[in-house]
């Protein structure tokens, strides 16, 4: 059946799978930003380093899913 004028790609698959994964750090100051340059440039994490408090939510297990028409969102 077609409801859309095109095709849904979802060649997603859960297994999970362990890979390293290339990251930049980025120190200044007080500020420590971990990049992943192969994922869009994302900041991956961002850490104050005189205290060594994690100041964003960096999740250990990396899986992207089909959340959007034609995969819009990463």
């Amino acid at each position: 059946s077609h409801f859309l004028p095109y095709r849904i790609f979802d060649h997603y698959r859960s297994e999970r799978i362990p890979t390293s994964v290339p990251t930049l750090d980025l120190v200044d100051g007080d500020l420590r930003a971990r990049i992943t340059p192969q994922w869009g440039g994302k900041v991956f994490a961002l850490e104050h380093v005189p205290s060594g408090r994690d100041l964003l939510h960096s999740p250990a297990v990396h899986q992207p899913v089909v959340a959007a028409v034609r995969n819009a969102q990463v």
